[in-house]
């Protein structure tokens, strides 16, 4: 009796597993095929919004997540395409849904202290451009903006020596506008 329940046990056991494998192996197979749908889409998007065809952009990108959400690029294009039309809150929400994905890309949060510096939320920018330096201190960039936005906010000494930095890292800083924003170093 021991031996049959046991037997039985077994069976069940290897009539499920493989069925649960099967199940799975179709699962991963359609996932693989809305994550290669959704790329597609963001190609489709990015010809589009480098045309400046931003509402068939925004189409495509906006399908893209809808067939695979965890999909960066497809954010990322949805906030250029706000941005281009001024709806700059929405971007830096769209950004912050890509930077929820990818919270070690110094690039992302340059791009949303550009968006937060648009729309006017200096402190949130001024974090964003520090947050970048943070995950990568070569990022000339994120210094030049952070100078930038220093000057606004006439922390001038700050400034300089993000310009500076910014420069000394090959960045785009020319000599005319350190000489603008700083005193002779």
């Amino acid at each position: 009796m021991k031996t049959l329940f046991i037997i039985s046990i077994i069976t069940f056991f290897v009539n499920h597993h493989s069925t649960a494998c099967l199940n799975f192996k179709s699962l991963t197979e359609v996932d693989s095929s809305l994550i290669l749908k959704s790329n597609k889409l963001v190609e489709e998007g990015d010809k589009s919004f480098y045309m400046n065809h931003n509402l068939s952009a925004k189409v495509y990108y906006t399908e893209a997540v809808k067939y695979d959400s965890l999909n960066i690029k497809a954010y990322v294009g949805l906030a250029r395409v706000r941005s281009e039309a001024g709806d700059y809150k929405n971007a830096v929400i769209l950004y912050t849904k890509a930077i929820i994905l990818d919270s070690l890309n110094d690039v992302f949060f340059v791009e949303r202290g550009f968006y937060n510096w648009s729309a006017k939320n200096f402190s949130a920018a001024y974090k964003d451009f520090s947050k970048a330096i943070e995950l990568n201190p070569m990022n000339s960039e994120a210094y030049f903006h952070r100078g930038l936005l220093n000057h606004k906010l006439l922390k001038f000494d700050e400034c300089c020596e993000d310009m500076y930095k910014s420069q000394e890292l090959g960045g785009d800083v020319q000599q005319e506008e350190i000489n603008r924003f700083c005193k002779t170093k």
